[in-house]
Formats: C-alpha cells, sequence, structure tokens
C-alpha cells in the first residue's frame, strides 16, 4: 500500500492507495468504495481525507493517518511506500513538516 500526502495551500490530503487488484471495482478493502484508480499504475485509491490546516500540520497529519488506518482496518506495516505531492516546494516548511512524518513513520515500521 502507499500513503499519497497532497500539500496545497492551507489544504492537507491524505490518500491510502492500494497497488495491483481490487476483487470487486465497486467495493475495496472491507467494504469501502474505490474512490478511483491511476490507470497507468494500477493503484487504487481506498479512503481519502481532506482537512484543512494553519500551524497544526504535525497534528493533523498524525490524526488524520490514524482515522484512515483505523477506518479500514489497516495496520501500519503494511504501508511500505510514501509520496508527497501538491504546489508547496521542497524548501516550504509544510513540505519538511510531512516529509519528517514520513521519515518517522519509516523508522517506526522498522
Amino acid at each position: 500500500m502507499k500513503l499519497v500526502i497532497t500539500l496545497n495551500q492551507n489544504e492537507l490530503q491524505l490518500e491510502i492507495h492500494q497497488k495491483g487488484r481490487v476483487l470487486d471495482p465497486v467495493k475495496s478493502y472491507h467494504g469501502h468504495e474505490v474512490l478511483g484508480r491511476d490507470r497507468r499504475r494500477r493503484f487504487y485509491v481506498l479512503d481519502s481525507e481532506t482537512l484543512s490546516y494553519y500551524h497544526d500540520l504535525s497534528e493533523k497529519l498524525i490524526t488524520s493517518l490514524d482515522k484512515l488506518l483505523k477506518r479500514n482496518n489497516i495496520d501500519t506495516t503494511a504501508i511500505n511506500s510514501f509520496k508527497i505531492q501538491g504546489n508547496m516546494g521542497e524548501s516550504s516548511t509544510s513540505y519538511k513538516i510531512a516529509a519528517a512524518f514520513i521519515e518517522g513513520l519509516k523508522t517506526f515500521m522498522k
């Protein structure tokens, strides 16, 4: 599975993607609907969480990921790849916070 973090000005979106084939294309993992599919790479969007942030990005990342994992009954060890995207540059503070969050997850999963 893959965690995709999309950072935009004051908006955060977390998505959990599953690579490969979903048995029922209308329903996915544990009865949740598949939100979309990336046809080139065959990643299916299992669930997403979109919210706004101001100075509390790190708290929002933690609580949003926790909600997604609990809602879909997924263990953190199932996530094996990460991606940060959006219109924030790599030198922005928001990008650096998200990158540190991902590094923390990687350390936690070892």
